[in-house]
């Protein structure tokens, strides 16, 4: 669980850098280091990736996700989405 708390908490000091450049907190070299840093984090978490997004039971809809769908029914439900659930294929306008 500390890599998962020390990837989020990269992820969002890389996505909102402004405050601790503004504030000279790190420099350019230091914030590559982190941007380094993160990969590894995702690195080590990938083969935990499946396991831990089922850990929250996130309906898949929620996700959008059809290729990790709990049945293991990812090509049927791609299938079904195209079919049934977009607007543009139900539709007889353009």
């Amino acid at each position: 669980m500390e890599t998962v708390c020390c990837l989020f908490a990269a992820d969002r000091l890389i996505a909102y850098p402004q405050g601790m450049f503004e504030s000279e907190f790190i420099k350019g070299s230091q914030f590559k280091l982190l941007k380094d840093r993160k990969n590894a984090l995702m690195k080590l978490v990938r083969n935990d990736a499946i396991g831990l997004v089922d850990a929250f039971i996130i309906p898949d809809n929620t996700l959008k996700s059809a290729i990790g769908v709990y049945d293991g029914s990812a090509y049927e439900t791609l299938w079904d989405w195209v079919n049934n659930k977009n607007r543009v294929n139900t539709t007889d306008e353009i």
